[in-house]
């Protein structure tokens, strides 16, 4: 019960990440927050390749049902979940840092 909290809870945070990488450039009160955390995440994506909040996020579901196929990325396995779209995670990463980079260009511009 405890691992299935605690996955909620990192995917929760996971969403709060992904919304201020997204939208926090655009305000004033979040630019500073925004430029660590989209850095934080950019340097994860390039040198280990994957988010340590999705990595952590699928180590406890695993923990509850080990047999559930939770080994793809976070946007691949929610979109598949959610929206029944089959997003393979090497075709997410390439533009995900696109994307970093382009958020993290938006709060230097507009700092």
């Amino acid at each position: 019960m405890k691992y299935i909290f605690w996955a909620n809870f990192i995917l929760s945070l996971h969403i709060l990440v992904v919304i201020i990488v997204l939208i926090g450039w655009y305000y004033p009160i979040l630019q500073t927050t925004h430029l660590i955390i989209t850095s934080l995440v950019l340097l994860a994506e390039i040198f280990l390749g994957y988010c340590p909040l999705t990595r952590w996020e699928f180590l406890l579901r695993k923990k509850v049902e080990p047999s559930i196929n939770y080994d793809s990325s976070f946007l691949s396995y929610y979109a598949y979940k959610i929206l029944k779209m089959d997003i393979p995670g090497r075709k997410i990463k390439y533009p995900a840092i696109v994307i970093l980079v382009v958020v993290l260009a938006l709060n230097i511009l507009y700092k």
